[in-house]
């Protein structure tokens, strides 16, 4: 590959379309070499069928600084001289490093199944039956999963009496333009300076955590610093130390005195798996959090779980204030109609969708085009 001439791109801005974090650090590094800065990030997502079916992008936006001119000085005297990298080159390798660490933390970890998890997908094949097999919209929305309270919001469209008497398919694009415009008014938090993020043992906590670390540092390109919180129950999993180690994050151990950490950075913190019956636990955990002044609080929920399991985790979310929620797992959900409601009607800022075990990717901030992705895919695409 012909290497990037600084000087011929500086002052330039350059468009990419990504369809992750990692993909998008590859490709500035590879077209506009080590000295390019990013500038912005946004989630686009397709126009007509392709906003439901196709998987949501990152518009990256980069440039190549200017070179400071050089200013003529007194030759130096001999010395040995060591090499300093430049923060590109320092991101570079740390991304790389980060990469081959956690390709070695995947599997050497154990990420397997959880044993009580019902397994609610439905071939892809099934679903387009629930369309030729049946003949109204509404039976068509109830067999994909819809729940009532959706279905009942539906029903009460003033101009649903129209869309029965319409094809299928349009009144599915009818549906995902209702979702879309419910979903934009959602009430939309931003995260504060101090990040907990909470869930049950499996949902995919400290995995998600990384995820979210490495969007701070490699796209954000913001200072982070992360605080473990301990419980009595033993944790041999060292692999969000050895993923901060090698993205330069520093990990602090409860105990620390505040004044050991940076004001100026934001502080995520490890909290640690708490079970649902555990109510001691859970209030003792809700203490912590207001001792640390935590002002957003992520509850990391496995996509997997039935509806009612989903409902007793968004109390779980409640009893310890949660402010936003990140769904992991879906990967493995090929129908996501039931997460509907709860991302719409829980009461809390969704944050990102969770796809898979790549601690640098697999992260999807626009949860509305997943969602629609997982829902409509196999019902608009024959």
């Amino acid at each position: 590959m012909t290497t990037p001439n600084p000087a011929a791109l500086e002052g330039r801005k350059f468009r990419f379309v990504v369809k992750s974090a990692d993909e998008a650090v590859r490709l500035i590094r590879e077209h506009l070499g080590e000295t390019a800065k990013v500038l912005s990030v946004n989630q686009i997502q397709g126009k007509g069928l392709a906003r439901f079916v196709a998987s949501p992008r990152l518009e990256v936006i980069a440039t190549v600084p200017k070179a400071e001119p050089k200013v003529a000085a007194p030759a130096p005297t001999p010395a040995p001289v060591t090499e300093k990298k430049t923060e590109v080159a320092a991101v570079k390798e740390t991304y790389e490093n980060a990469s081959k660490a956690f390709e070695k933390i995947s599997k050497e970890a154990n990420f397997s199944k959880d044993n009580n998890l019902k397994n609610f997908d439905k071939d892809d094949r099934l679903i387009r039956d629930a369309i030729t097999q049946q003949k109204s919209l509404e039976k068509v929305l109830e067999k994909v999963g819809f729940d009532t309270s959706l279905l009942a919001s539906f029903k009460s469209l003033k101009h649903w009496d129209t869309l029965k008497q319409q094809s299928i398919s349009h009144g599915l694009m009818e549906v995902a333009d209702y979702l879309h415009n419910e979903y934009k008014g959602l009430q939309h938090r931003p995260l504060g300076k101090r990040i907990a993020f909470i869930g049950t043992p499996g949902a995919g906590k400290t995995t998600a955590l990384c995820k979210q670390l490495s969007q701070e540092v490699f796209l954000n390109q913001k200072k982070v610093q992360v605080l473990r919180l301990e419980s009595d129950v033993a944790d041999i999993n060292d692999s969000l130390f050895i993923f901060c180690d090698v993205l330069g994050v520093k990990v602090f151990r409860e105990g620390i005195d505040a004044q050991h950490l940076d004001k100026s950075q934001l502080l995520y913190i490890d909290t640690p798996g708490i079970a649902l019956n555990e109510e001691d636990r859970i209030v003792t955990l809700r203490k912590q959090l207001d001792s640390w002044d935590v002002d957003s609080r992520v509850l990391v929920i496995n996509g997997l779980y039935d509806s009612a399991q989903l409902k007793r985790l968004y109390d779980l979310g409640a009893m310890l204030q949660a402010t936003h929620v990140v769904l992991t797992h879906l990967d493995e959900v090929s129908n996501a109609t039931r997460l509907w409601q709860f991302v719409l009607r829980g009461g809390l800022t969704p944050l990102f969708i969770s796809h898979g075990q790549n601690l640098t990717g697999d992260y999807t901030a626009n949860v509305e085009a997943f969602l629609n992705q997982k829902t409509f895919s196999s019902l608009l695409v024959k």
